[in-house]
């Protein structure tokens, strides 16, 4: 959690950083390219006299000029502005709010180029734009007609160039129409701009203002008019300041940079922090084999570490004692037969042997070899089947026939101990894929627990069947004997388990159950303690796949 939560810092920091620079950007374009709407928030503080916000760098290069009520001038922003704009000027200039201002369209009278001037102001009843008052301008910019300037006789260019908004303090380009007009639109064509009169959908050049004016009150209710000019934009320099605006997103390198080492050294010393207790567990756990740690003092998250290795530890010990009691048991069990063996064959070095007993003697060692070479078998067995290289050697065969033949040659050791041993097979062939040897021993195995394990005249079946719609055999070795006992239920798979706590030698060593497991195992199948039915007292269950 802790890592998370500097992660979101650092993804919080990023995230401030690209928000801050794109600001930033997003500030120089907008601040290097000022407009009419960049004053009107300021208008009231205007109106009253405050005219710091037209001073401010926001403002660089425009050009600003209030006058007052009876026309005199009240602030100018520079001193040619305040010369070149006048109070008669005002009603050449449109209006930000009133929405007035003037229309011009070339056009010809009486087949000389001229200009038609329309004023177009806001109906207050009906809201809608309409024409006030029209005027016609001869290619000298002379009064020739209309009622817009009845009090003027002609317009200057610089006049002319106020009522297209434009405020030119060279006045170059506003001089008037050369004798050629083009034929539609009254637009002059490229070659009267080359003759170096003003083309009337002209583009601004970068010495000339975009102009405009606002009117209004000041608290006193006296009438103020801001005159508001703004540089005109060229290609040139607004790729400059674009440029410029974008390399500020060359600052996000470093900002990153240090922001992500600062992220790793704070990862590294959280995580080392939370690994450190499990780490001096596991230290100590190597020296000494105990486990020494308070659980709270773990991270959260790796506690179920914690828990894992714990778990992995005390199965360690466990595994250890027991490999410390199958060491001794097998000890014993081999130790047995062989303490046997030697007393006779040293009866017999010495001559100690009663001739009328040699024969005896003589049979005594041959059994005792033999259950001593039985337990060597069996160890044997079951080391090889513990190693994972082994494989069972699967065949195509008849299942059922498998089993007759294992049960045929179980019946003489059977009947050795007293018992009997009888079958319930399919009369069908039962086709699958099996290991012969692994089923032989696995029966065998299971057979022979109920001979070791009961009384004479124990009865054993060896049942075979189809379940799983056909999909699995079901083997089962029952008895009619003294059962399980109910503590070894749970581990009687288990190497050395046994209810034999004497060991006595005739009983079995526990490793008959555990090489039977391995052998489902290896078959690709399972086995399992299960509810004997009547008459059986102890029934194990063998399930194994066909294929």
């Amino acid at each position: 959690m802790r890592c998370l939560a500097v992660g979101a810092v650092y993804a919080g920091v990023i995230a401030l950083a690209v928000a801050l620079i794109a600001q930033a950007v997003d500030d120089r374009i907008t601040y290097a390219f000022p407009d009419f709407t960049d004053i009107e928030p300021y208008e009231d503080e205007i109106f009253n006299g405050t005219y710091d916000v037209l001073a401010s760098p926001a403002l660089d290069g425009c050009e600003s000029l209030v006058f007052g009520e009876g026309g005199e001038q009240l602030y100018a922003s520079s001193k040619g502005f305040a010369k070149a704009i006048r109070p008669e000027d005002l009603d050449l200039i449109g209006s930000y709010h009133d929405y007035d201002h003037f229309l011009l369209f070339e056009e010809e009278a009486d087949g000389q180029p001229g200009y038609r001037v329309i004023r177009v102001g806001l109906d207050n009843e009906t809201g809608v734009e309409r024409i006030s008052s029209y005027a016609l301008l001869d290619r000298d910019l002379n009064v020739v007609g209309g009622s817009l300037f009845k009090d003027r006789k002609a317009l200057t260019p610089r006049e002319f160039g106020l009522l297209m908004g434009i405020y030119d303090p060279t006045e170059k380009g506003l001089a008037t129409l050369p004798d050629r007009v083009a034929s539609q639109g009254g637009a002059a064509s490229d070659d009267a701009a080359a003759d170096g009169g003003y083309r009337f959908s002209g583009t601004l050049t970068n010495e000339q203002y975009v102009i405009c004016k606002f009117a209004g009150t000041d608290d006193a209710g006296e009438k103020r008019v801001l005159v508001f000019a703004t540089p005109t934009v060229d290609q040139g320099s607004y790729r400059d300041v674009t440029d410029e605006a974008q390399s500020y997103w060359l600052l996000l390198l470093p900002v990153g940079g240090i922001a992500t080492a600062l992220l790793m050294w704070a990862e590294v010393r959280i995580i080392r922090a939370a690994t450190l207790p499990l780490s001096n567990a596991i230290e100590a756990y190597g020296e000494c084999g105990q486990i020494d740690i308070d659980r709270a003092d773990v991270a959260t998250e790796l506690r179920p570490v914690l828990d894992g290795f714990c778990e992995v530890a005390d199965d360690l010990a466990h595994a250890q004692a027991e490999k410390q009691r199958m060491i001794a048991d097998i000890s014993h069990d081999i130790k047995t037969p062989l303490t046997v063996i030697r007393g006779y064959a040293q009866a017999f070095r010495d001559g100690m042997v009663p001739a009328e007993r040699e024969r005896a003697y003589a049979r005594a060692l041959c059994e005792k070899a033999e259950r001593a070479g039985s337990m060597v078998d069996q160890l044997s067995a079951y080391a090889a089947m513990e190693r994972p290289e082994y494989v069972a050697a699967r065949v195509p065969c008849d299942a059922a026939q498998v089993v007759r033949d294992v049960c045929a040659g179980l019946v003489p050791l059977v009947q050795q101990r007293g018992c009997t041993l009888a079958e319930r097979l399919p009369q069908e062939p039962v086709l699958a894929e099996l290991d012969r040897e692994l089923v032989r021993r696995l029966l065998t195995n299971l057979v022979g627990n109920s001979v070791v394990h009961n009384e004479p005249g124990t009865r054993i079946e060896v049942q075979c069947a189809l379940v799983d719609a056909g999909a699995r055999l079901r083997l089962r070795v029952v008895d009619d004997g003294r059962g399980v006992p109910p503590e070894l239920a749970q581990r009687l798979f288990d190497p050395f388990v046994t209810s034999n706590k004497e060991r006595a030698v005739d009983k079995g060593t526990g490793l008959g159950l555990a090489i039977a497991r391995r052998c489902a195992e290896l078959l690709g199948g399972s086995i399992a303690l299960v509810d004997a039915e009547q008459p059986w007292s102890t029934c194990f269950e063998v399930r194994l796949p066909l294929r």
